[in-house]
C-alpha cells in the first residue's frame, strides 16, 4: 500500500512538471526533476554559454525556457526587447530574489538582487547620492578623460608586445566607480582592483557551478559541503575576501570621516545618513552590513560588464581594420588632437561600433514580472509571458543574434552598417540616445541602475 502511494505521489509529481508547468512555458530544452537543464548546460557554461544560447535560439526559436534549475525565460528578440522591458517596463521592474545570496551574504542585502521595500528605498538613496557626485552630469567627465588618458598610455608603453588588455581596462574601468565610493583613484599596479575583480571572477565561476546551482531549487543540497568538497566553501571564501576589502575601507573612512561637513563620496553619504537615522532611531535598513553590500554591487554591476563589452570592442577592432580607420578619420576630423571628447561631439561611427559591442555582451539582463498588468500581458504560440507576480524569472539576453559568416569568418558585424546607422543615430535624438540601450531601459523607467549608468558614461568615453 505504501509503495502504491508512494508511487502515485512520483506519477502525480512528474505530470504536474513535465505537463501542467510546462505547458505554461515556452518550448525549450527537456529538464529533470529538481536539476533542471544543469547538465545540458554543463561546466563550461560561464565560458560557451553564450554559443549554447546561439544553439537553443535555433532550434527552439526566439524566446524559450532554461530551467537552472528553477525555469528562466531568455527573449534574443531586439522587438521583443523592446516590447516587453522598454514599453512595458513597469511591469518588469523586479529583480529575481537568490537564495544562494542570501546564504552567502547573511540576508537581504543590497542593491541588485532584492526587491522589498529595503532595497527600493536604498536604491532611491543611492540614485540620489550618485547624482550629486557626478552621475549622469559633466562633472564626471573630467574623472573618466583622466582615466582614459592614462589607459591609452599604458597601451602606448608596450609597444609591439603582445598584451592582455584586461589588467589595464581594470584599472580604468574600476578606478571610476572607486572614485565615486570612495573618493579616490587607484594606480595601476595597486593590488585593490585587481584583488576585486578575480575574486568576483571566482564567485561568478562557482556560482555557476551545477551542485551551487542547483541549491536554488534544494537548499538542503548546502549540507552535502560538510561531507564532500562541492564548491560552496571556495565561493564562500572568495566572497568573505571582498567583503573584508570593503569594510576595511569603511573602517578608514568612520576615522577621517567629519560629519559637519559635505560628503566626500558614497560612502561618507552613507556613513553620515546612518547617523541621522541612528539619532533619530531609525536605523534599521541603514547598517554597515548593507552599506558593504551595496558598495559590492556598484563594483560587480559596472566592472565586470563594462570590461568584458571594452574587450569586445578591441577584439572586434582587431579584426576590422577598415572599421578602426573610420574611426581613427573621425577622431582627427571631428575632434583633434588635442581637444578632450565631450558628450557633443559628433562621432557616427564611433558611437554605432559602441551601441554594437553593448547590444553584443553575452552577459543576460535579469527581470522579474512584479505587477500585477504582467498577468495580463500574453504572445502568440506561447501561454503566459510572461509570468504572474514573483513566479519565474525572465532574463533578457540583449541585441539580435550574430550573423553567421562563411568559413574562417566567425559571427561577424555588417561592417557596410557602421556610418549610416551611426549618422541616423545623431540626427534628431535627444543627447541619451546614444547611450547603450539598457541605460535608457534602466533609466526611464522604474528600475534605475546606478553602477550601469555610471559605467555606460564611462564606456562611452573610454
Amino acid at each position: 500500500m505504501l509503495l502504491l502511494v508512494a508511487g502515485a505521489v512520483i506519477v502525480y509529481y512528474l505530470y504536474t512538471f513535465y505537463y501542467v508547468t510546462r505547458k505554461k512555458l515556452p518550448p525549450g530544452p527537456l529538464p529533470l526533476p529538481g536539476i533542471g537543464n544543469l547538465l545540458t548546460m554543463g561546466e563550461d557554461f560561464s565560458e560557451n554559454g553564450n554559443l549554447k544560447v546561439q544553439k537553443w535560439v535555433n532550434e527552439y526559436g526566439k524566446v524559450f525556457t532554461l530551467w537552472m534549475p528553477q525555469p528562466s525565460v531568455l527573449i534574443c528578440d531586439k522587438e521583443l526587447l523592446k516590447q516587453y522591458f522598454i514599453k512595458q517596463g513597469d511591469a518588469f521592474a523586479g529583480r529575481p530574489s537568490y537564495y544562494i545570496n542570501q546564504l552567502i551574504i547573511g540576508g537581504d542585502y543590497g542593491l541588485i538582487f532584492n526587491d522589498n521595500s529595503i532595497y527600493k528605498q536604498q536604491r532611491r538613496f543611492a540614485l540620489h547620492v550618485l547624482r550629486d557626485f557626478g552621475m549622469g552630469r559633466p562633472i564626471l567627465q573630467d574623472a573618466i578623460h583622466v582615466e582614459s588618458r592614462r589607459l591609452v598610455n599604458l597601451f602606448a608603453a608596450v609597444e609591439d608586445i603582445p598584451t592582455d588588455p584586461s589588467a589595464f581596462l581594470t584599472t580604468a574601468v574600476g578606478n571610476i566607480v572607486h572614485k565615486l565610493v570612495f573618493g579616490t583613484v587607484r594606480e595601476h599596479d595597486d593590488p585593490f582592483i585587481h584583488d576585486f575583480k578575480r575574486d568576483l571572477q571566482l564567485v561568478l565561476e562557482e556560482m555557476e557551478t551545477p551542485f551551487v546551482l542547483a541549491i536554488e531549487s534544494l537548499p538542503f543540497l548546502r549540507h552535502l559541503e560538510k561531507v564532500f568538497d562541492l564548491g560552496l566553501t571556495k565561493l564562500w571564501k572568495h566572497n568573505d575576501r571582498i567583503i573584508d576589502k570593503i569594510r576595511s575601507e569603511i573602517e578608514s573612512h568612520k576615522k577621517t570621516i567629519d560629519y559637519t561637513n559635505e560628503p566626500r563620496d558614497y560612502m561618507d553619504a552613507f556613513l553620515m545618513e546612518m547617523k541621522r537615522r541612528k539619532e533619530a532611531g531609525e536605523q534599521e535598513e541603514f547598517t554597515e552590513q548593507q552599506l558593504s553590500i551595496a558598495v559590492y554591487d556598484l563594483f560587480s554591476a559596472g566592472t565586470e560588464t563594462t570590461v568584458t563589452t571594452l574587450r569586445y570592442g578591441i577584439h572586434y577592432l582587431l579584426n576590422y581594420p577598415e572599421i578602426q580607420d573610420k574611426i581613427y578619420e573621425e577622431i582627427d576630423r571631428v575632434i583633434g588632437l588635442e581637444h578632450r571628447k565631450g558628450s557633443d561631439d559628433g562621432r557616427p561611427s564611433a558611437s554605432s561600433l559602441r551601441l554594437r559591442c553593448d547590444s553584443r555582451n553575452p552577459a543576460p539582463r535579469e527581470h522579474t514580472p512584479d505587477h500585477p498588468a504582467a498577468r495580463g500581458h500574453r504572445r502568440r504560440r506561447y501561454c503566459r509571458l510572461p509570468y504572474p507576480e514573483g513566479d519565474h524569472r525572465s532574463a533578457a539576453v540583449p541585441g539580435r543574434p550574430r550573423i553567421r559568416g562563411g568559413v574562417g569568418q566567425p559571427y561577424r558585424i555588417p561592417s557596410r552598417t557602421f556610418p549610416d546607422s551611426g549618422r541616423r543615430l545623431l540626427e534628431g535624438r535627444p543627447r541619451d540616445a546614444l547611450l547603450p540601450r539598457q541605460t535608457r531601459l534602466f533609466g526611464r523607467k522604474r528600475r534605475q541602475d546606478g553602477a550601469l549608468h555610471v559605467l555606460c558614461h564611462a564606456l562611452a568615453a573610454l
